[in-house]
């Protein structure tokens, strides 16, 4: 029998996740997930990286491979779109407004 998966209704808003400490979720589990969204066209919104003062998006983007690279395993394609929906936020001030402003009803 065929399962058929319902699309999920949703507001297109980006998708925030930390990006330091090798650790943590997003480093082990969020970037692989997020490489497999977008394999099967389920992701096409930014995906937004927060993490403190002195990072940029470059490497936020090395940060992603490296996950993907050693949690799961790499597609060129959708890596590469996967890094054209990232976004980065620099900073614990600015992170702070920025989950203000989109947690906010």
């Amino acid at each position: 029998m065929h399962r058929v998966q319902p699309r999920l209704q949703h507001q297109r808003l980006p998708i925030p996740t930390q990006a330091n400490d090798q650790r943590d979720l997003a480093y082990k589990k969020i970037f692989p997930a997020l490489q497999a969204m977008v394999k099967r066209g389920h992701l096409d919104l930014p995906v937004i990286g927060v993490a403190k003062a002195g990072w940029n998006l470059e490497q936020l983007r090395e940060r992603a491979y490296d996950s993907v690279e050693k949690y799961g395993r790499i597609d060129t394609v959708a890596f590469n779109k996967l890094c054209g929906l990232l976004r980065y936020v620099d900073g614990e001030s600015q992170a702070q407004r920025f989950g203000d402003c989109v947690l906010r009803p």
